[in-house]
């Protein structure tokens, strides 16, 4: 389906094209662009927080990766930053550790 923007309503409401069902889609298609935003900016706010409280002896910051999650919106794009765990020597992702999500899973668990 082709996805529809304000301008294409506006011109089907003006030739009298416009139906409710596409009103509906419409709306539908915002607010899971809506929902996939707010949900990117709520996950890079939460890493933000893990970076300031870390044990910064222990988890050294290295960098930021982005990272995408098929979520019930749609796919959730997000950044993340990346440490370097000097006790284990391995790299870690502290919000996908706090929210438990799984290496290689690029679909919600809900979905799953």
């Amino acid at each position: 389906m082709t996805e529809l923007s304000i301008e294409l309503l506006e011109d089907r409401f003006d030739r009298g094209e416009l139906t409710f069902r596409d009103v509906d889609v419409y709306i539908v298609q915002e607010v899971r662009r809506r929902v996939r935003q707010e949900a990117g900016k709520l996950l890079e706010r939460w890493d933000k927080r893990l970076l300031e409280g870390r044990d910064k002896g222990r988890y050294k910051y290295v960098g930021v990766d982005k990272r995408e999650v098929e979520g019930f919106a749609g796919t959730v794009s997000f950044s993340r930053r990346r440490y370097r765990d000097v006790e284990t020597g391995r790299s870690v992702y502290l919000l996908d550790e706090r929210l438990k999500l799984e290496k290689s899973r690029r679909v919600s668990p809900g979905l799953a």
